[in-house]
């Protein structure tokens, strides 16, 4: 069931980064929910489970909004699974770890998902409006991963059931 929950919280942030933040106003102001909900989801739950959301969720993206299969699926699956593992290379999640991560996702996203277009030819922007947009998401990013870390960490996290009847004393 739990697994249920990470797949709508996934699929919640990509139909609001999709349609509420693609209004004139806002677009300016663009946050990647996809990849902070990707991000927590890798740090609370691991690689595995980062990797496998990620090309599902990379996979709706580009068939739904993509110019073709893949681009964001990949970027995502690879986003998910390193997440993850620089994740179990710590003791314990720090909100430090976590912001740190979602910053530097944003813009390996960013930078990946120009580099796949480019490479096969579908983009004709130059470097410095990538180095704007990249900027510009990143910040707000950040500002938003600030806002829905203690949403996504009460979410995610599994409750620890205290118990405090001592059984050992019993014998």
């Amino acid at each position: 069931m739990r697994l249920a929950w990470y797949f709508i919280a996934l699929f919640l942030s990509l139909i609001l980064q999709t349609t509420v933040f693609q209004v004139p106003y806002l677009h300016a102001v663009e946050p990647s929910l996809v990849v902070i909900a990707l991000v927590m989801v890798s740090v609370f739950r691991g690689s595995r489970e980062g990797l496998i959301f990620g090309i599902v969720i990379g996979l709706i993206q580009d068939a739904s909004f993509g110019s073709f299969l893949g681009e964001s699926a990949f970027a995502y699956a690879l986003i998910g699974y390193i997440s993850g593992y620089v994740r179990s290379l710590f003791m314990r999640v720090s909100l430090f770890l976590t912001l740190l991560l979602i910053v530097i996702s944003t813009e390996f996203y960013v930078w990946l998902s120009y580099g796949i277009i480019r490479l096969f030819g579908q983009l004709g922007t130059s470097i410095n409006v990538v180095v704007s947009t990249s900027t510009s998401m990143t910040i707000s990013t950040f500002v938003c991963s600030l806002l829905l870390y203690f949403f996504y960490r009460f979410l995610l996290v599994p409750k620890v059931k205290k118990s405090y009847s001592d059984e050992t004393n019993e014998a």
